[in-house]
């Protein structure tokens, strides 16, 4: 009685329970269930055809794909978990999927979402075959009604998905920049060092690595001012971020400030993406006429 005893708090969100009847084991484990019973029988056991053991490598784990829809079939956010048979819990934060880049392991959390009427459906999704586990059950999501400020929940909904649009053309401008500068500086390095290259075209490298830079303060803010313990101006990623965390939790509607900042990053991704489409044509015009050149080494494009 005198011992310390500690636990985690529940998760905050709707608890989801199934229960899985069959028990879905891959092509191993029924190879080997069954050579285990042949084994007790005293039957001989074969060994498996490199055919098998190659359908084996490729085979993945039974899953069970819990989807959320809300009360107009539209779906807001898809759990996934191995299947197992028994009873299954599935936990839902009340937020929809993200539009951040999808990785290989979840999707991000993206919103809270609006009170109301919503339906889970589950599927499993077996050997390449996904089918209808559980038809769709109603459940209601409510708020604690706590709030001071009244606010418009509609445009309070509309602004996030524009905030979530505008997420999808940031992320290509990161990534075709990334892309970008990979690419120049193996051009670049490839006019210095290859033989017979045309030296006239790093002037233009010169320029481009000067109009990435220019870019770069914009997205990722001025690094060499900061290390130097002076004020900088808000990055762009800075103020996307700081808007994201801002409405993450936010179901007090939509402020001036929240507007402003929207603004501002509307304006400075599209003058971006204008810019970076002129860099990567000019970049490609160097790498088309390096490739005519006699046995060119391979750049990625």
């Amino acid at each position: 009685g005198t011992n310390l005893w500690v636990a985690k708090n529940p998760k905050i969100g709707a608890n989801i329970f199934l229960h899985i009847r069959d028990d879905y084991k891959s092509l191993k484990n029924k190879r080997q269930s069954k050579e285990k019973k042949l084994e007790k029988e005293g039957s001989d056991v074969s060994y498996p055809s490199f055919s098998d053991l190659r359908k084996e490598k490729l085979d993945k784990k039974a899953m069970i794909i819990l989807v959320i829809s809300d009360a107009s079939g539209n779906e807001i956010r898809r759990l996934t978990k191995n299947a197992s048979k028994g009873i299954m819990k599935f936990n839902w934060n009340y937020r929809g999927a993200s539009t951040s880049p999808i990785n290989t392991k979840d999707v991000y959390d993206g919103f809270l979402v609006p009170p109301g009427v919503y339906y889970a459906t589950s599927y499993i999704y077996s050997n390449g075959d996904v089918r209808l586990l559980s038809e769709k059950k109603a459940f209601k999501v409510k708020t604690l009604n706590n709030q001071t400020i009244k606010y418009d929940a509609d445009e309070l909904i509309s602004f996030r998905k524009q905030l979530s649009s505008i997420n999808i053309d940031f992320t290509t401008i990161k990534n075709q920049m990334k892309n970008f500068k990979t690419k120049v500086n193996h051009i670049e390095n490839a006019l210095i060092k290859y033989p017979n290259t045309d030296t006239k075209y790093l002037q233009q490298i010169n320029k481009l690595n000067a109009a990435y830079d220019s870019c770069n303060l914009i997205v990722w803010g001025d690094n060499l001012k900061s290390k130097h313990q002076f004020e900088t101006s808000p990055s762009l990623q800075n103020r996307f971020g700081m808007l994201q965390y801002k409405l993450s939790g936010n179901m007090s509607g939509v402020t001036k400030t929240h507007k402003r900042d929207y603004a501002i990053i509307k304006e400075e991704c599209s003058n971006l993406s204008f810019k970076l489409k002129l860099m990567i044509t000019d970049l490609n015009s160097i790498h088309s006429s390096l490739k005519s050149l006699k046995d060119f080494p391979y750049i990625n494009e």
